[in-house]
């Protein structure tokens, strides 16, 4: 029943980003009518501007926007019901269907040990708890003290809700729906977002004019199913989750508006800064990304005759832009510049988490004592000493393959290197380890080659600015910011060994090989982890391992107040959380009132036990 409920709730919420799409896209007429999925996604933009400015600008409560959204559709679907094509609502329908489907086969096989959280715990619970606060309160109450007191068990949420919280906002219109688990409809959100990323990349591979729509659609569910985009799904990545879809779609429209196949002037202007805008208040730091590619696109085709048009261009919307941001300054714009101290700093050390991969599924920075000691000698010794001694420690300690490691985990193929070589069946590994490499580097290198030999400036000129950016950080030791531009080029990375770029074809083989990552990495439950390796699917596996999260919220349906003696951190915030979403209020000290029923919460042998007083 839950997933009917799942699918219902998603498919609803396409319809209403389709409907605010195609009808301001009825006055703008720069999306062709049979572009749905640029329609879903100009909505999403449009809908992230509308309830920005409503919940933290006019401080209005949900309530209002969202009945706002139930009358604008009952609107929407008496006047424009005749435009619609059943066909193609029972085709989407299905596709829908078959992808939520996909990603909830692990959540049915090993239930909320899987889906409490997967990766990066502290993201997970920052997101949820702060959505639960806009959920329950307008951005004015929010900002009250004495409301803020009542969290004040959740670390850091004075700050969370000032930084870049629009997707933390977004999950909170979610936790309307009181029947589902609140980290079931977290996960559900995680789903979402992914979905919505798969409809924008396959609106982002009419930049192949070879590839047929089917096979663009079976390319965009390998993408979202494949290492490229769990990576992003696993470390709990929000914000960057939701961001996806419209920076596919701005490059897309960026691109065609560029190249003139686009030519309703200011309309063409005005809806692609509608975009960019949404991408800025969502996730400031892609926009940045954003920002870059599309200065190299623009400088690839800038010549004497066009500066001017670039220029005016280019001042109108800066403008409107601005007028469209500016209310953001205080929780966008001033993140995004504490963003550029933190991104020169070298001694953020998280890329250990995020970047552990990149050397193949096994390594010594799996070892927390080894992280310690590289962030020692980060301060220490320069660059090169130090990569020097990175080498030299994995040799010495018997992992003598991550070289060859490298370039296979560079692209998405890390789970099928070797760290060590300690039986004959890893010799097999090493000789399917270098195989694959040779491989990846012909089909990279054939790829550069016609880039190159057919002058695509428009590829060139912005991948030049992306690398010269890396190799600053790089000598600068900002290996965190390294992976962040990895992380945001990831897209790019599937496509330069999936597709030929010269014949358009896919490369099966390739396209074979990332499909084996779920299985692989999903294919046992081990305390809902999933295969424990270098990938960044949890920060520390005995939160999995000496935990069955497991608190059913119907023990606490006879609860009147909540009470846990429990110290760790996430223990108490997943029970804090759990009591707040079933509107039962948590206490901080032990005071049985026997007036009221009083529930302490306790974890014995591992599970969750409630005792009622």
């Amino acid at each position: 029943m839950e997933l009917i409920i799942i699918f219902s709730l998603i498919y609803f919420i396409i319809c209403i980003f389709f409907s605010l799409g195609y009808f301001v896209n009825y006055k703008f007429q720069v999306i062709e009518k049979n572009s749905y999925f640029d329609l879903i996604i100009f909505g999403y933009s449009i809908l992230t501007l509308l309830s920005f400015h409503s919940y933290f600008i006019l401080k209005l409560r949900n309530e209002y926007l969202l009945l706002f959204l139930l009358l604008f559709f009952t609107y929407f679907c008496l006047k424009f019901r005749k435009f619609f094509n059943l066909n193609n609502i029972i085709k989407y329908f299905l596709i829908i269907f078959i992808f939520i489907f996909i990603f909830c086969i692990p959540l049915i096989l090993y239930g909320e040990q899987f889906y409490v959280f997967r990766g990066n715990y502290w993201d997970n619970f920052n997101y949820l708890s702060s959505a639960i606060l806009f959920n329950k309160f307008s951005y004015s109450d929010v900002n009250n003290q004495n409301i803020l007191a009542n969290f004040k068990n959740f670390q850091s949420i004075d700050l969370i809700i000032l930084y870049r919280p629009f997707i933390n906002y977004f999950l909170s219109l979610f936790l309307y729906l009181k029947s589902i688990d609140i980290f079931l409809l977290n996960f559900t959100f995680k789903v979402f977002l992914s979905l919505i990323n798969f409809f924008a990349f396959i609106s982002f591979l009419d930049i192949f004019k070879k590839i047929k729509k089917n096979k663009k659609i079976i390319l965009s569910f390998i993408l979202s199913f494949s290492f490229f985009s769990l990576y992003i799904f696993e470390i709990e990545a929000l914000s960057h989750l939701g961001s996806i879809s419209i920076f596919l779609i701005s490059l897309k429209y960026l691109s065609l508006f560029i190249n003139q196949n686009i030519q309703n002037g200011k309309s063409s202007l005005l809806f692609l800064i509608i975009l960019i805008s949404s991408l800025f208040i969502i996730y400031p730091e892609i926009f940045i990304f954003f920002v870059i590619i599309s200065l190299g696109y623009i400088l690839s085709k800038l010549n004497v005759t066009n500066y001017k048009i670039y220029l005016q261009n280019f001042l109108f919307c800066s403008l409107i832009f601005l007028l469209l941001t500016i209310s953001s300054y205080e929780i966008n714009y001033k993140y995004l510049i504490m963003q550029f101290s933190q991104a020169t700093n070298s001694n953020v050390d998280w890329w250990t988490y995020y970047g552990a991969f990149i050397f193949g599924r096994e390594n010594l920075v799996l070892d927390n004592d080894y992280i310690l000691l590289i962030q020692e000698n980060l301060v220490k010794n320069n660059i090169l000493d130090l990569i020097k001694m990175f080498f030299l420690d994995h040799f010495e300690r018997g992992y003598k393959l991550i070289l060859i490691n490298i370039i296979p985990s560079f692209f998405g193929l890390y789970f099928l290197t070797e760290g060590k070589i300690d039986s004959n069946f890893s010799y097999l590994i090493l000789l399917a380890t270098i195989l694959i490499n040779i491989y990846l580097i012909l089909i990279v290198v054939k790829n550069l080659h016609h880039i190159i030999y057919k002058k695509l400036n428009h590829i060139i000129f912005p991948s030049i600015l992306v690398f010269l950016l890396i190799i600053i950080f790089l000598l600068n030791g900002n290996f965190w910011t390294i992976i962040k531009i990895y992380s945001y080029a990831l897209i790019f990375i599937f496509l330069i060994i999936s597709v030929n770029f010269n014949t358009e074809k896919i490369n099966k083989f390739i396209i074979l090989l990332l499909l084996t990552f779920p299985f692989y990495k999903y294919s046992t439950f081990n305390y809902g982890i999933g295969v424990f390796d270098s990938f960044p699917s949890i920060i520390n596996k005995k939160y999995k391992t000496n935990i069955n999260w497991n608190l059913d919220r119907k023990k606490l349906a006879n609860c009147e107040k909540i009470y846990t003696s429990e110290k760790d951190y996430f223990v108490k915030s997943y029970i804090n959380m759990k009591s707040i979403y079933a509107d039962k209020p948590f206490e901080n000290s032990k005071d049985f009132n026997k007036k009221k029923i009083f529930c302490e919460i306790s974890v014995i042998n591992k599970n969750f036990v409630v005792a009622k007083y």
